[in-house]
């Protein structure tokens, strides 16, 4: 039986949690966890490009949806998926789900994520996540960025609910959301 310390509770490789488990643990936990069917995964560390890259996502999306009336969240803030035993910590989202003490540790109404990719977790990104996401009725945009060279993959919603994806790999482009009349210029992202 595996298992390790966490905070001094002692985590089971193979025991599956509630979800009241899970926020109990998490609450007190000093590594995040993301919660799937049970099994708790542990969010490794990230590099100095991601770091720097969450933050410049961060403030531009600030700059930009705040006086729209959104909140923008970073990291330390989960994500429930619709209808599942799963949530998981995007990099960056951006929500008008107004806070109440119901969702005080997770938000259940996404419309704009953001995940900073790396080689280890681009397959989780591009394929689980982006499937468990696009549960989210509200969502209207999903960006994958790599940190490491430009490349950002958004995924947009369309009108009759199916999903468009188109890369953008030159710094001088810009993203447009049409669905908010906003553009996310990529020499923003990548100085």
């Amino acid at each position: 039986m595996f298992f390790y310390i966490w905070n001094m509770e002692t985590i089971l490789k193979d025991k599956l949690y509630t979800e009241q488990e899970y926020f109990i643990l998490e609450e007190s936990a000093e590594l995040r966890h993301e919660f799937i069917n049970g099994q708790l995964f542990e969010m490794s560390g990230a590099s100095t490009e991601h770091y720097l890259m969450v933050k410049r996502i961060e403030r531009l999306l600030e700059s930009l949806f705040e006086i729209k009336g959104f909140f923008v969240y970073r990291e330390n803030m989960k994500i429930k998926i619709t209808g599942e035993d799963k949530y998981y910590y995007p990099d960056v989202f951006i929500t008008r789900e107004i806070n109440n003490q119901n969702n005080r540790y997770s938000k259940n109404e996404p419309e704009l994520i953001v995940e900073v990719s790396s080689d280890s977790t681009f397959r989780t990104d591009a394929v689980d996540k982006l499937i468990a996401y696009q549960k989210f009725t509200g969502l209207k945009y999903y960006l994958i960025v790599d940190p490491e060279k430009v490349e950002v993959l958004v995924y947009t919603k369309d009108n009759e609910g199916g999903w468009l994806s188109q890369a953008f790999t030159n710094k001088t482009d810009t993203v447009l959301l049409k669905k908010w009349e906003a553009a996310l210029p990529l020499e923003a992202i990548y100085p």
